[in-house]
């Protein structure tokens, strides 16, 4: 059964990143669903309800900065999103990574894929 978890992570200034994140059980690679330019976490609401993608991995779907619940004035870009999203997916403990995009959130995760490399990046 899908179980999802909405917490905050706190960027050590006033910012607060809001993400929701589902686990199917230990040492899972994780898919990180990214939201495009009008929108926000929600997106993805129904596709994750109607796949079979949460029977066998872990799901963080995010609310970008300055995006939904992570409110945030000031200047974005896709180097802040993706320090946002690496800080995340340390702190809840995963190296392995598939990443799907909407829109600018597609453009965030091939950012994210040249700019970092302590995660390994899957495809299936």
């Amino acid at each position: 059964m899908y179980k999802e978890q909405f917490k905050y992570w706190q960027t050590g200034k006033k910012t607060r990143i809001y993400f929701g994140i589902s686990r199917v059980q230990k040492n899972q690679p994780v898919i990180v669903l990214l939201h495009g330019l009008a929108s926000n976490l929600s997106r993805w609401s129904e596709f994750i309800q109607n796949n079979q993608l949460i029977e066998n991995f872990d799901l963080l779907r995010i609310d970008l900065r300055g995006h939904g619940h992570s409110v945030f004035r000031g200047d974005i870009n896709h180097k802040l999103w993706c320090e946002d999203i690496a800080a995340i997916l340390a702190d809840e403990n995963y190296t392995q990574v598939i990443m799907i995009g909407h829109s600018l959130g597609a453009q965030t995760a091939l950012h994210f894929a040249a700019l970092q490399t302590k995660f390994s990046l899957l495809d299936f």
